[in-house]
């Protein structure tokens, strides 16, 4: 019986040691990369690595959330959005920037934001200033265009 104990506390020892590796260690895994066609971007998209874990329920395809970044050669960072399946993001490259379902990066204006949930704000990431990032701030509604 005591052998048996062990056994279980051991496994639940190793499984609370793996998640935390997974959450600490590596917060996030690369899921692909996607370049611009002139190849001076590159899109990569990422999720949280312990979601790997988690079983997904039937229907879901095995989709996670996850984000996208955008980043240049030189590895200046435009932006990075949150997405809430990662094989729905519906990504294309624009003539000054990128669109995504949701948001937009426009490399000419130095923006990045996307949409709230319900689609009547917009929440930037990135607003006009190269190199400077701001904490995701509500700026304008649809009414207000």
């Amino acid at each position: 019986m005591k052998r048996r104990k062990r056994l279980i506390y051991t496994s639940v020892l190793v499984s609370l040691i793996a998640a935390a590796w997974a959450v600490i260690i590596l917060p996030r895994s690369e899921y692909y990369t996607y370049e611009s066609p002139s190849g001076e971007y590159k899109a990569i998209f990422t999720y949280r690595s312990y979601l790997s874990f988690i079983p997904m329920p039937p229907g879901s395809s095995g989709d996670k959330p996850g984000f996208v970044k955008v980043i240049d050669k030189t590895g200046h960072d435009y932006g990075e959005l949150p997405l809430d399946m990662l094989n729905t993001a519906e990504f294309r490259w624009i003539k000054y920037g990128a669109k995504i379902f949701n948001g937009e990066w426009n490399f000419k204006e130095g923006t990045c934001y996307y949409w709230n949930s319900a689609g009547e704000h917009q929440i930037y990431v990135k607003n006009r200033k190269p190199n400077h990032t701001i904490k995701p701030t509500l700026v304008r509604s649809v009414a207000e265009q």
